[in-house]
């Protein structure tokens, strides 16, 4: 006969157990198993579907219900990986990836957090969720934070983090908000996870890359979030959102104390077509003792940059000495004098327009930029010279149509 304190101790014991669990993962893994959590993933993937259909895929339409639906196929997600997990403790993450696809029309990444803790992306068609689950008290695994879910993590840091959740996914998202807060908006879908160097008390960082879905165009949006993980739960250390081109990196390098991360930042004076890389820039965020912020920005396309913030001064009428001879301020008089004219015709800003295509050779200290652009006659071909840390525009001419074509030519 069980005594009242050791009936204490277990009731205790319970308790524990679920305070730290989903009640609906323990619930499948302990009934339901892996083929009935595999019929509920398949069945809530049916029921979005149906409700995305509108939106050509790309969004969830905007009846009443949608969110819930949504809801319910991250959870089933999550149920399904968990049952698998439970039933292969022995098996490869690979195999977990493999089936996730063939079976459940699911795709899925997986890392490990530590001995314990996988950090696992997953993707649906268009939609995504990024999620961990952990061995509980019982051996078996147990969710213990999801990004659609805000409350698993507490919801603290940035706002654009709830563009993960389920009811941020409609279509008509964004018309319901002001553009400063539309980064808040989904839908998203996972671009990449990964490991970072641990924090000096040990706490595992990771990274997500969750990129903003979205029917056509082929510069995307992009939200990078830096977490730490403590064995138990998870928190947001920084935020960023960026537009990048779906064909150039985001991620570019991880190393022991810094992330190196690429965006498609803006010009001044001129701007670059949706399908073309246009002003990419390098963004190093430092991973110290604790925590992770920006630590220097910084242009890969400097020659560009220059030309731009001449034109720029020029429209301001202000001073370029510094950064260009006289005789380049001459020879681009005319031709800003023809721009600014036209721009107030129109009410517009004066603009070079769409950067049409450029090309940058350089040889020691002096480079050449051929630039095209819109509101350009003909291209023209800057010489640039630097002397330590100043760099100046000494000489510009006009060069033929063709000119900023060919080997090493960029749009």
């Amino acid at each position: 006969m069980m005594t009242r304190g050791r009936k204490c101790l277990a009731l205790l014991a319970m308790a524990a157990l679920l305070s730290e669990s989903d009640p609906t993962a323990a619930q499948v893994a302990a009934s339901d198993g892996l083929p009935q959590a595999l019929a509920n993933l398949r069945s809530a993937e049916a029921a979005v579907t149906a409700r995305t259909q509108a939106g050509d895929g790309f969004a969830l339409d905007e009846s009443k219900g949608s969110p819930g639906l949504l809801e319910a196929q991250w959870a089933a997600a999550r149920r399904w990986t968990i049952a698998w997990l439970d039933a292969h403790p022995g098996d490869g993450l690979a195999g977990l990836v493999d089936v996730a696809k063939h079976d459940g029309a699911l795709d899925v990444s997986v890392v490990r957090l530590d001995g314990d803790a996988l950090l696992i992306s997953a993707q649906a068609e268009a939609l995504g969720t990024v999620f961990i689950v952990r061995h509980g008290v019982s051996g078996r695994f147990i969710t213990s934070v999801s990004l659609d879910e805000p409350n698993s993590w507490g919801g603290a840091g940035s706002r654009a983090l709830g563009a993960w959740r389920s009811d941020r996914a409609a279509g008509n998202c964004r018309s319901r908000r002001p553009a400063i807060g539309w980064a808040a908006c989904g839908p998203i879908t996972p671009a990449f996870v990964a490991r970072l160097s641990n924090e000096a008390d040990g706490a595992r960082r990771f990274v997500v890359v969750g990129r903003y879905v979205k029917e056509a165009g082929a510069t995307d949006g992009y939200q990078l979030s830096i977490w730490r993980w403590n064995g138990h739960a998870a928190e947001p250390l920084l935020v960023k959102t960026l537009n990048q081109m779906d064909d150039d990196l985001v991620v570019a390098d991880i190393h022991a104390q810094k992330l190196t991360v690429n965006e498609k930042g803006e010009f001044r004076r001129m701007f670059a077509c949706g399908g073309c890389s246009g002003r990419q820039m390098e963004l190093v965020f430092d991973l110290p003792a604790r925590g992770a912020r920006l630590a220097t920005t910084r242009s890969l396309v400097p020659d560009l940059d220059i030309v731009d913030d001449v034109y720029d001064r020029m429209f301001r009428s202000q001073p370029i000495g510094l950064i260009a001879t006289p005789a380049v301020a001459s020879a681009l008089a005319e031709t800003v004098k023809t721009i600014t004219t036209d721009s107030r015709r129109e009410k517009l800003p004066p603009s070079l327009g769409m950067l049409m295509g450029w090309k940058s050779i350089k040889r020691g200290r002096t480079s050449t930029l051929c630039l095209s652009a819109d509101a350009l006659d003909t291209p023209q071909l800057f010489t640039i010279e630097t002397r330590g840390p100043r760099r100046r525009v000494v000489a510009v001419r006009s060069v033929h149509d063709r000119s900023c074509e060919g080997p090493g030519a960029s749009s």
